[in-house]
């Protein structure tokens, strides 16, 4: 078997991937709208968008609710936190540190 006389049928082209639009300001602007969110992200219909209250656990609440959708639930802004803190080291501190000092882009 495998030989090219198989009958093996024609490839096919894999699926698009969703189109990813370029942030602008005005994009990055109305970025709290899931509308615009989903937008953004090439409009996936597997895409959900969901509101997460600004704090300073703003970020490690939406990982915790995305997890959760994926049957993660012992998943927790605690449970991540610890997981952020055993990970880190000195280096990576201190590179981070010297990035934000700099206000190097995405770091201001």
């Amino acid at each position: 078997g495998g030989g090219a006389g198989d009958g093996g049928g024609a490839a096919t082209a894999p699926a698009a991937a969703p189109v990813v639009r370029e942030a602008t300001s005005t994009n990055d602007m109305l970025m709290s709208r899931a509308s615009a969110v989903r937008a953004r992200l090439g409009n996936d219909p597997l895409v959900s968008v969901r509101y997460t209250e600004a704090s300073g656990d703003c970020f490690y609440e939406a990982a915790v609710c995305a997890l959760k959708e994926l049957g993660y639930f012992y998943a927790s802004v605690e449970v991540l936190r610890d997981v952020v803190a055993e990970a880190i080291n000195l280096e990576t501190f201190q590179m981070y540190r010297l990035l934000w000092a700099q206000s190097a882009e995405g770091f201001a």
